[in-house]
């Protein structure tokens, strides 16, 4: 018998058995697609292993979701400041950046012409970042009317008493301003009147040219007295 034959009728003997019992190759295949699946113990013991591993990541996640609000807020603080500044000098007329932060309130910071604040009602109030709620952003300078504190306080929450920072038409700033800071943070937990130090980033108006410049708060011998703030 020759090759090609035989396999044929191989072949053919193989139909003939699954036409005769297909419920024999029909229980194979379902035991085969049972034991496919996951028991119950199985699926406990994944779903655990998952809500363990979100315990552990959770806190490093939500530290660098709060950074990033910090660093986007410091930024527009950053823009604001050099957007007022290029103004005076373009225009040649005074420019000024004022900040508050309103009980119940996302801080909010205002670039225009002159030297009084806007109305508290004003469009020109914009919020420090896209995204940020009430409560996530700390926000302090030492900048009051263009005169520099000693400290580093939380921003007033009343529009009359508005920090405010003067470029006059050259971009330059009165003695009393240079050395303004501004510093944002992530308040620290039971005590929002404070933020996480390790969570700083300012901007400072440096000297009476104008200088600008953005970083993080270091503190010298006479802690928030003396806080400079150094570039990254």
């Amino acid at each position: 018998m020759s090759i090609p034959v035989a396999l044929k009728l191989l072949r053919r003997s193989k139909l003939t058995r699954v036409a005769a019992k297909p419920e024999l190759f029909q229980d194979k295949r379902l035991s085969v697609q049972g034991n496919g699946g996951f028991t119950l113990i199985e699926f406990l013991v994944v779903v655990i292993i998952i809500a363990v591993l979100s315990a552990i990541a959770a806190p490093g996640w939500l530290g660098f979701v709060s950074q990033r609000r910090v660093n986007a807020a410091n930024e527009t603080i950053l823009r604001s400041i050099q957007q007022a500044q290029s103004e005076a000098k373009k225009t040649k007329q005074s420019y000024s950046v004022s900040l508050v932060a309103p009980d119940d309130e996302v801080p909010k910071i205002a670039v225009y012409q002159g030297s009084e604040p806007p109305a508290n009602d004003s469009p020109l109030w914009k919020t420090v970042g896209e995204g940020i709620r009430p409560g996530q952003i700390w926000l302090g300078t030492n900048a009051s009317e263009n005169t520099v504190g000693s400290n580093i306080d939380p921003a007033p929450q009343t529009y009359p008493t508005t920090p405010t920072i003067t470029f006059d038409y050259m971009g330059t700033v009165p003695s009393d301003a240079a050395g303004s800071i501004i510093v944002v943070g992530v308040p620290a937990p039971g005590n929002s009147s404070n933020p996480v130090p390790q969570t700083r980033r300012c901007v400072e108006v440096t000297t009476l040219l104008g200088a600008i410049r953005g970083g993080r708060p270091v503190e010298g011998t006479g802690g928030t007295s003396d806080l400079q703030c150094l570039p990254r």
